[in-house]
């Protein structure tokens, strides 16, 4: 290890030092929430000479992101790192992502997760959240699922949607816990409660199967809509088969046109291979063996081949001309994402 890093780390067990500029820094503030950074700066350079952290927390984040002034990580790194010093959790935090990344320092995994886990202990909910993700995979610490557990709870039991939804995949998979999809059903609830999309899909898949609770397709359709409605491709195409088939919800075949068009375009590979099928059939939208072929291109492109011999069927009856245009609007479609 560095002698700077040796440094900061030794320094993050003091005590954070009084300081009484805060009139000052204040001042400081004010100017920079008026976007006018040049005077936050000229305020905040010579507290943070005196020690001041949170005028060095600022300016390293001004550094770091180019706020007011050219962006240079190096400089960043060197100023958070004197937040870092004094305890500022922030500057902690933003530094362990720099040398997560690389970013202004070498890249360092080991010295990112003990700046995390000073931030989490201190009570920072992201970097509670991180160096939990952390110790979920090792990276920078050896693999402790428990420890992982430990800080996804704390912070989901301040309510933040993210942390229950990944706690609830702690206890879907049985890491650092017992299995128990009853529990993992309740932490999703609660983060789907709040409107997280992932945490909707997850507990709609379980109403689903009757996995933690008891099976409803209507209950399943409506957390799959709840999803869907906030652009999550995965409950658009549940969705789009549930109005399909009439499963919770009537069924309506245009809605289920309109669902997997809306995850077809976003890449999911089976509503692409579901679509081309409802072209090529027919169903719920006029028939176009054009579309079709595109969509399987797409669906196969993307790792669904379940259409392949289909796509096969359909390019016999299909011209030349209809052929390539075909191929030309999924090679089309296929660069704009890569773009």
């Amino acid at each position: 290890m560095s002698r700077y890093l040796s440094l900061l780390f030794a320094a993050l067990l003091l005590p954070l030092a009084a300081c009484d500029s805060q009139p000052d820094f204040d001042k400081g503030m004010e100017a920079y929430k008026k976007g006018q950074y040049a005077t936050a700066v000229k305020v905040w350079v010579p507290l943070s000479e005196e020690g001041h952290v949170k005028a060095q927390y600022q300016l390293g984040l001004m550094l770091h992101k180019g706020i007011g002034i050219n962006r240079n990580d190096p400089e960043a790194a060197k100023m958070l790192g004197k937040a870092a010093q004094g305890g500022d959790a922030r500057a902690q935090y933003l530094l362990a992502t720099m040398f997560s990344a690389g970013h202004g320092v070498k890249r360092d995994a080991n010295a990112a997760a003990r700046l995390m886990e000073s931030a989490a202990k201190a009570g920072h909910g992201e970097a509670q959240i991180a160096i939990a993700g952390m110790y979920r995979d090792g990276i920078g610490v050896r693999r402790d699922t428990v420890a992982a557990v430990k800080w996804y709870q704390k912070r989901a039991e301040t309510g933040n949607a993210e942390a229950q939804h990944l706690l609830a995949g702690m206890h879907a998979e049985g890491l650092g816990v017992k299995w128990d999809y009853a529990n993992a059903a309740t932490w999703y609830r609660k983060a789907a409660e709040q409107g997280y999309a992932e945490s909707q899909y997850a507990l709609g898949l379980y109403a689903e199967k009757g996995q933690g609770v008891a099976k409803d397709p209507k209950q399943a359709a409506a957390l799959f809509l709840k999803a869907a409605e906030q652009g999550h491709a995965g409950a658009q195409h549940k969705i789009a088969g549930a109005y399909a088939a009439g499963n919770g919800v009537s069924q309506d075949a245009k809605a289920a046109i309109d669902w997997y068009r809306k995850a077809a375009e976003q890449g999911h590979a089976a509503a692409q291979a579901d679509l081309a099928r409802r072209y090529a059939a027919g169903n719920g939208v006029a028939k176009d063996d054009v579309q079709a072929f595109m969509w399987f291109i797409l669906a196969a492109t993307n790792g669904d081949k379940s259409g392949v011999r289909q796509q096969e069927e359909i390019k016999e009856r299909m011209s030349p001309q209809q052929l390539s245009k075909a191929q030309a609007e999924a090679w089309k479609r296929l660069n704009s994402k890569k773009k």
